[in-house]
């Protein structure tokens, strides 16, 4: 895995635009590659399958983050009668 972990952290900075969350999605992902390896399919390229895994990692992490979420803002409509200029 040491050729690509460049490549994957690269991805990760890419995906997600954060350097110190990028760290802990690579070690993320080399946790999804260990368990998912004896599902691996040799006839697929593997830097593709990695890449494919490092894109689903990122995905999660940025839906499931709050700080990426939509704030949701409530108005209250104001009684203008009740205001006195």
């Amino acid at each position: 895995m040491q050729p690509y972990l460049l490549l994957l952290h690269n991805r990760c900075v890419y995906k997600i635009r954060d350097k110190t969350s990028a760290d802990d999605l690579v070690q993320e992902v080399l946790i999804r590659v260990y368990k998912a390896l004896p599902a691996y399919r040799p006839e697929a390229l593997f830097k593709t399958w990695l890449i494919k895994i490092t894109d689903n990692v990122c995905y999660s992490f940025l839906s499931s983050d709050s700080r990426y979420k939509k704030n949701i803002v409530t108005m209250t409509i104001l009684d203008l009668s009740l205001i006195h200029i």
